[in-house]
């Protein structure tokens, strides 16, 4: 009686295993559907010339990408910049195709299309209006990245330009930002006070302590925090008592959020735990328990 414990259930298989007739086809179709398709480095879009762009590596120094064809996960990478030829004026998607079959050639190509298909990972758009000089090189302006298909995991590349960011901003989060001055003018009651040059809080992240001639000032009671608009910074509140002229202010602005989106960077969710993690080590480094007075002053 064989073993059934060493049968394989019906309806499973390996897509590398012993005796497979084309290891290509079996490789290609080991991370469809699990590595996302889209662009993971390079394939920027430039005016090239008369109705010509060119796909070329941009900062990063490569271009490799991942297109998904008929259950088939294909790696593409571009060694030179390649010019692409709009064909007339019109809407053109810049596409990435690629097709593989085990029986024969393939092959991978950068086109306009006027159409997006799934198989296809964008580049980018180029808009030629139809007045347009076909003889002159297409303007910049011409060639949108906004619909281009990034990949959704963070490259090498994507965690080291990361990296830099963090490093150049982690050594201010850890010091709280402070400014202590005298009121030139007095302030009326539900007047505004606009902080020194350079010191901005994010409203609504609670990151503000306020102190009156020494004395801590309550959120909602003695202050209010004023918000320009939505997801902006603010350097101005508004004072609920009346504060005379010569009086102390003290600001204190403690650090903000890390989780901000980073210039230019995708955050998948391992980063950003990844982040999370950092964010709590400095606050907990940088953060001064206010000392609020024992009498509410308003």
């Amino acid at each position: 009686m064989p073993d059934l414990e060493c049968q394989s259930q019906r309806g499973l298989r390996q897509s590398v295993r012993w005796g497979e007739r084309y290891v290509s086809s079996a490789l290609n179709q080991k991370f469809a559907g699990i590595i996302p398709a889209g662009i993971y480095q390079g394939f920027h879009l430039r005016p090239a010339g008369p109705m010509l762009v060119e796909a070329y590596h941009g900062d990063e120094g490569r271009s490799v990408a991942i297109v998904e064809r008929a259950g088939y996960s294909l790696t593409i990478i571009m060694d030179d910049p390649i010019a692409v030829r709009i064909p007339a004026p019109g809407e053109w998607f810049i596409v990435l195709e690629a097709f593989y079959i085990e029986t024969q050639p393939g092959y991978q190509r950068i086109v306009a299309r006027q159409n997006k298909e799934a198989h296809h990972v964008v580049l980018g758009k180029v808009s030629v209006p139809a007045d347009s000089d076909l003889a002159a090189i297409l303007p910049e302006d011409a060639i949108s990245e906004d619909l281009r298909e990034d990949s959704g995991i963070a490259t090498q590349a994507q965690i080291l330009k990361a990296v830099q960011y963090l490093s150049g901003i982690v050594e201010e989060l850890r010091c709280n930002k402070e400014a202590v001055w005298t009121l030139d003018a007095p302030v009326e009651d539900g007047g505004t006070l606009t902080l020194p040059e350079g010191l901005k809080y994010l409203p609504g992240k609670h990151l503000l302590d306020v102190f009156w001639d020494g004395v801590g000032c309550y959120p909602g009671q003695q202050y209010e925090e004023i918000s320009p608009s939505e997801g902006a910074e603010s350097d101005a509140i508004r004072l609920l008592f009346a504060a005379p002229a010569g009086s102390e202010l003290r600001v204190l602005v403690r650090p903000y959020s890390l989780q901000s989106e980073l210039p230019g960077i995708n955050i998948p969710a391992d980063v950003a735990e990844r982040l999370a993690a950092l964010e709590q080590r400095v606050n907990e480094a940088a953060f001064i328990e206010p000392q609020y007075g024992e009498e509410n002053h308003g």
